[in-house]
């Protein structure tokens, strides 16, 4: 998986998260807080251990590309597909995942806080950017439900939610995206290890095996 897969991945959990909080809704500010956090801290679990496996196997598609010695020869460059070539493990690569993730949510909240700084609150525009900064920074709000069950006012813990939530999925995808070398460190070694164990038991079977007895002419 490369950026797309970062990317889709990370908005399927969000619209997880958005229908599971749109249930808890109804159940009262305080039970929407309880629920909202155990099921974002879940979520936030496994988006981390996907981020890894992603990262695992990125670097196990840079080891393939590295192993070729590719360098800049276009004919070795061109038995490769570049799709494949960029779907390697780099830092680089996690760090666009998050920031396409990112993106949307986050112009978002800053079109609709400057449009709440500027007018009332009250016009068509205001109320369609609300409500499509809202929709993202729902997961998120439980944090804050227990003293804001409405999303018409704008204060510092509002703005806070808007500015930090557009990078909290993302962000748990690239902090499990960058332990890939370390889990594909581990992989190679168990790989090793295991290739070690099934020669010494062949050797234990050729040496345990009857000797076959030549007929005697």
């Amino acid at each position: 998986m490369g950026i797309r897969g970062m990317v889709s991945h990370n908005y399927i959990m969000l619209v997880v998260l958005i229908c599971v909080n749109f249930l808890c809704m109804s159940a009262g500010s305080l039970a929407w807080t309880v629920l909202g956090i155990l099921v974002l801290a879940g979520v936030l679990v496994l988006t981390y251990r996907h981020g890894m496996a992603m990262g695992r196997e990125a670097c196990g598609i840079l080891k393939t590309v590295g192993n070729t010695h590719i360098g800049d020869d276009p004919k070795k460059i061109s038995s490769f597909d570049k799709k494949f070539i960029s779907q390697a493990w780099s830092i680089s690569n996690g760090v666009k995942g998050m920031l396409a993730t990112a993106v949307v949510p986050y112009v978002l909240s800053c079109i609709y806080i400057v449009m709440m700084l500027l007018g009332d609150g009250t016009d068509i525009p205001t109320i369609i950017a609300r409500v499509a900064s809202w929709l993202f920074a729902l997961p998120y709000w439980p944090v804050i439900a227990w003293k804001y069950t409405e999303f018409t006012v704008l204060e510092w813990p509002i703005v806070l939610v808007l500015m930090v939530s557009p990078f909290v999925l993302p962000g748990f995808t690239f902090l499990g995206y960058i332990q890939g070398p370390k889990l594909w460190k581990k992989t190679e070694e168990a790989m090793a290890q295991g290739k070690r164990r099934a020669k010494a038991k062949s050797r234990i079977v050729k040496k345990n095996k009857p000797r076959e007895q030549k007929p005697e002419i």
